[in-house]
C-alpha cells in the first residue's frame, strides 16, 4: 500500500488438500482504500487486485471447492465492487474499472459447479454513476 487510512485485510483458509494453493497479491495507491479479499475452501484461489485512487471499497470472496480467478483493476476514484465466485465451477474474471469522470458500482457474482467467464473494462464518463450487476450461473 501507497498513501493514507487505507484498510486491507486478506483471510486465506483450506484443509490442505492437493492444489489448495492460495494468493493474493494487492497494491494499493491512494487513500482512504477499503479492500478485502477473502479465499477459503480447497483448491486453486487466484486475486491479482490493483487500486490507484481514492476512497475505493472492494470486497473480493472466493469460496468453495472450484479453482477460482479474478483480476480486479480500480484506476480513479470512488469505485465500488463486490465479487463473488463460489461453489465448485471454474471460475474467471477480468474486471478494469476506469473513473473518466465518475464512479462505477459492479456486482458480480459467480457460481455453479458449470466453470463462468467473465470481462468488463468500463471507463465512466455518465454524470450518474455506472452501475453493473451480473449474475452467471446458478447454485448447487
Amino acid at each position: 500500500g501507497n498513501g493514507d487510512s487505507n484498510t486491507l485485510s486478506i483471510r486465506q483458509g483450506n484443509d490442505g488438500a492437493v492444489n489448495s494453493g492460495h494468493v493474493g497479491l494487492l497494491y494499493v495507491k491512494g487513500d482512504n482504500n477499503n479492500i478485502s479479499l477473502r479465499q477459503s475452501a480447497n483448491n486453486d484461489k487466484k486475486a491479482f487486485i490493483s487500486v490507484d485512487g481514492n476512497n475505493n471499497y472492494g470486497l473480493v470472496s472466493q469460496l468453495g471447492t472450484g479453482n477460482h480467478y479474478i483480476d480486479l483493476s480500480l484506476t480513479g476514484n470512488g469505485h465500488n465492487v463486490n465479487a463473488t465466485q463460489k461453489d465448485s465451477g471454474t471460475h474467471r474474471a477480468t474486471i478494469n474499472l476506469q473513473n473518466l469522470g465518475w464512479a462505477s458500482l459492479l456486482t458480480l457474482t459467480q457460481q455453479g459447479s458449470t466453470g463462468q467467464q467473465y470481462s468488463i473494462l468500463q471507463q465512466c464518463a455518465n454524470l450518474n454513476g455506472c452501475t453493473v450487476s451480473v449474475t452467471q450461473g446458478t447454485g448447487p
